[in-house]
């Protein structure tokens, strides 16, 4: 949440944001290593929640990556999700992207990155789905399913290979939800974050004999942001001001002079 923004005496532009005491979903991996099926399946409903909410207005995270989520434990509210850093999404209008990037440039983080979006190719909320089958393939076996030290080969598995097999205590629903959103045809994956919620509310209640969930409420890759041959350089930020750590909420207009 950001409370308040304005501009200083000295001529510079500031955020008031909410203080998130938590810790990143790659850290509590990292530390407790894969998680049971029934936390990573409450936890990719969650995301798939804030996904839903970021799609209805047509934004695409288009960088979905465990550094990008916050596992917060507020009393009365344990594992409570928060998706951060929309500093590379598009506004789509119409299936076209506003401030879209041109043909040929690659922007995410290649362990995370659908293989529509590793081609180049216009995106949509599919492609946010897929890099959420990814967090839920790593929080259920504590490792990407595809990684390497050069991102290109990184891309290419995402294109030609198969998912490794998870353990045979990960249940075959939980398995299910996981490889619908890693098909690599974007037509066979959920349809939407919804579908994937709805999804994932069914097999929870599987999990935990009928009782349902409330959704409310050191070594990681870096993002990726290759240009194709001959493409110019995004837009710069205006001297002297630091770009800021997200995207603005959505319905608030930045302050005078940032766009």
């Amino acid at each position: 949440d950001i409370s308040d923004f304005g501009k200083t005496a000295e001529g510079r532009f500031f955020f008031v944001m909410e203080f998130l005491d938590g810790m990143t979903l790659s850290s509590l991996v990292h530390r407790q290593g894969q998680q049971s099926p029934g936390r990573a399946v409450a936890l990719t409903l969650q995301v798939a929640r804030a996904l839903a909410a970021a799609h209805e207005l047509h934004i695409v995270h288009r960088d979905l990556k465990p550094d990008n989520v916050m596992v917060l434990q507020r009393p009365g509210n344990p594992d409570l999700v928060k998706v951060l850093d929309f500093g590379v999404a598009r506004v789509q209008v119409d299936n076209e992207s506003i401030g879209q990037t041109a043909a040929g440039i690659v922007v995410g983080t290649p362990q995370y990155m659908s293989p529509e979006q590793g081609r180049g190719l216009p995106l949509d909320a599919r492609s946010d789905l897929y890099a959420l089958g990814i967090l839920g393939y790593e929080m259920l076996t504590g490792r990407v399913p595809f990684n390497d030290d050069n991102p290109m080969t990184v891309l290419q598995m995402h294109l030609r290979s198969e998912v490794p097999p998870m353990p045979p205590s990960v249940p075959p629903s939980v398995q299910n939800v996981i490889k619908k959103a890693l098909d690599k045809e974007p037509g066979r994956r959920y349809q939407s974050a919804g579908e994937m919620m709805q999804h994932c509310q069914q097999v929870f209640a599987e999990l935990s004999g009928g009782v349902g969930i409330n959704v409310g409420g050191g070594g990681v890759p870096k993002t990726m942001i290759a240009p194709g041959p001959g493409m110019p350089g995004g837009p710069q930020m205006p001297p002297g001001m630091a770009p800021p750590p997200g995207m603005m909420p959505p319905g608030m207009a930045p302050p005078p002079g940032m766009m």
